[in-house]
């Protein structure tokens, strides 16, 4: 299986996603908390698919 690198914009919205569920968790940013698993995870998931698939 071969990986491809991630674009800049689709590594800096993974990175986002992650870091604003990181937030949320530990309650920093308020309204954040009851979608910081999903933030987390939609962000690994989408850092994942675009190492795997070309031009994403």
């Amino acid at each position: 299986m071969k990986t491809n690198a991630p674009k800049s914009v689709t590594w800096i919205i993974a990175t986002i996603a992650g870091v604003a569920g990181i937030l949320g968790e530990f309650n920093l940013v308020n309204g954040l908390g009851e979608y910081s698993l999903w933030l987390l995870t939609g962000g690994f998931v989408l850092l994942s698919l675009s190492s795997l698939m070309k031009d994403l």
